[in-house]
C-alpha cells in the first residue's frame, strides 16, 4: 500500500457540508479500522456522510403583523395615540368643580405664549393670599444669567458702534 501503520485523522473540508472527523487506524495486518465518534467499522462498511449542511448567513424570523409591534418606534407611537385619544376620555369623568378650576387656571390655552407668561408672572392678590398667608417670592435671575444677560448688553453696545 506504501502507507505504514499508524493513527490517520482526516477532515473533509466542504462549501456545502459539514463532516465529522474520521480516525483510521491502519494495522500491521493491512486491516484499516475506521472510528467516527464512538463508533468503529471496517473499512468496507464505511461510508463518508456529512453531519450537516452549511447555511450562511443569519436565521431570521418571517415578518408578520405582530412583528411590528417589537418595533420600538411603533411602541411609542402606539403609546402617544393611546394617551391622545385615552385621555379626553378620562376627562369626561372628571369632577365638574375640579373641571372649572382647571380651565380657570389654563387661561387661554391656544396660545403657549401666552401660557409661559401666565406660569411665570407674578402671582395675583388672591394666589398669594393662601390659606397658610404666607406669600412666595418672584423668581430672580441667578448669578450666571444675569452675567449672560450683561454680556448681551455689553456685545449690543459694541454692535451700536460700528
Amino acid at each position: 500500500m506504501g502507507i505504514s501503520a499508524g493513527k490517520y485523522i482526516v477532515d473533509v473540508i466542504s462549501t456545502k457540508y459539514i463532516y465529522p472527523r474520521q480516525v483510521l487506524r491502519l494495522a500491521e495486518s493491512g486491516n484499516i479500522l475506521v472510528t467516527e465518534g464512538n463508533s468503529r467499522m471496517n473499512l468496507k462498511s464505511w461510508q463518508l456522510r456529512p453531519f450537516a449542511a452549511i447555511q450562511y448567513g443569519t436565521a431570521t424570523n418571517k415578518p408578520g403583523i405582530f412583528s411590528i409591534f417589537t418595533n420600538p418606534i411603533i411602541l411609542i407611537l402606539f403609546g402617544l395615540l393611546s394617551l391622545t385619544w385615552g385621555l379626553p376620555k378620562l376627562m369626561n369623568y372628571m369632577d365638574p368643580d375640579a373641571m372649572k378650576d382647571m380651565a380657570s387656571s389654563m387661561g387661554d390655552s391656544s396660545n403657549p405664549l401666552e401660557m409661559m407668561k401666565n406660569m411665570l408672572a407674578e402671582p395675583n392678590a388672591a394666589a398669594s393670599s393662601s390659606s397658610s398667608g404666607v406669600s412666595l417670592p418672584r423668581p430672580t435671575l441667578s448669578a450666571t444669567a444675569a452675567a449672560q444677560q450683561r454680556r448681551r448688553q455689553e456685545l449690543g453696545s459694541y454692535e451700536r458702534r460700528e
